[in-house]
């Protein structure tokens, strides 16, 4: 499931991945979050970690508190280049944009493996 405020970055990310023979459920605002994840079941979220006004960490640990799926592992993208550490939440890793589709791919094998990403993108 891709979950991102801008809808044609949305657009490019879902080719990507269905070109990739996966299939993908998306979503542009956090709302309703818990019920799509209840109906399309995915394997991995990815999220956007600046949602519009939100904040996409602390969006994806209310969902976990509030449904108890702390097992769904999630892909944080971010364009963020600010200084000081981001505070992901477990089972969790992070791409800095701009990534290819590939790294975007690797990004979700590793993280269905519980393998951590640096902030450089490489695998930990």
């Amino acid at each position: 499931m891709l979950l991102d405020d801008d809808s044609r970055y949305l657009e490019v990310i879902q080719f990507s991945l269905e070109s990739a023979d996966m299939t993908v459920d998306t979503a542009v605002s956090g709302a309703g979050l818990s019920a799509r994840i209840e109906r399309f079941a995915p394997d991995v979220l990815v999220m956007d970690v600046m949602l519009g006004e939100h904040n996409g960490i602390a969006l994806a640990r209310a969902f976990r508190e509030e449904s108890g799926r702390y097992d769904l592992p999630i892909v944080f993208v971010s364009a963020w280049t600010g200084t000081g550490e981001l505070r992901l939440p477990g089972n969790s890793v992070m791409l800095f944009k701009p990534f290819t589709p590939n790294e975007l791919i690797k990004a979700i094998g590793d993280a269905l493996r519980g393998q951590q990403v640096t902030a450089d993108n490489n695998v930990r």
